[in-house]
């Protein structure tokens, strides 16, 4: 468990240092998939703090619910991270036009 939430905290300070070195936030500029993973990485901890919280004596195949539930996270994660990008909406902010993007 502390191995994902430091993973999760690490992150947050590379974000961090890019916008340092860039100057500016580097997240606008961030790939829509790249935006996906980050809110599933999110979630998942959510998921995972909110298990240890509310810790269930009921088991489902062997795990606990929030465990169950965080693999299926990640495998819906990988499924549709594994999409072409033809399949994949684009990402746009409202103040582009269509001759603007990314």
């Amino acid at each position: 468990m502390s191995d994902i939430y430091g993973g999760n905290a690490v992150q947050l300070t590379f974000v961090l240092l890019a916008d340092i070195l860039a100057g500016a936030p580097v997240l606008p500029q961030a790939s829509a998939e790249s935006l996906w993973l980050g809110g599933l990485g999110a979630l998942v901890t959510g998921i995972m703090i909110y298990g240890l919280l509310m810790r269930s004596p009921r088991k489902i195949l062997g795990v606990g619910p929030d465990s169950l539930l965080v693999l299926l996270t990640y495998i819906a994660g990988f499924c549709s991270s594994r999409r072409s990008p033809a399949e994949r909406a684009p990402l746009r902010s409202p103040g582009l036009t269509s001759t603007e993007g990314y």
